[in-house]
């Protein structure tokens, strides 16, 4: 049985969203987060990189079409 994305594809919009407004939850307990640099280039790649692999639709295409 396929769950999430897998069984209901009207779920993307909301996964890209929650991409787009992402927020480490460690911040709101220690402040800033070090899991990259601000602007960190490889970071930011493969984070978008792994959302478009679970939505098959380009987190920057998604944010072109909501702006």
């Amino acid at each position: 049985m396929r769950d999430g994305i897998g069984a209901d594809a009207s779920l993307v919009p909301q996964v890209l969203d929650a991409a787009a407004h992402f927020q480490h939850f460690g911040e709101e307990a220690a402040g800033v987060v070090p899991v990259a640099f601000p602007g960190d280039p490889v970071a930011i790649r493969t984070f978008a990189k792994r959302v478009e692999r679970l939505c098959g639709v380009r987190l920057v295409d998604h944010l072109k079409a909501t702006l």
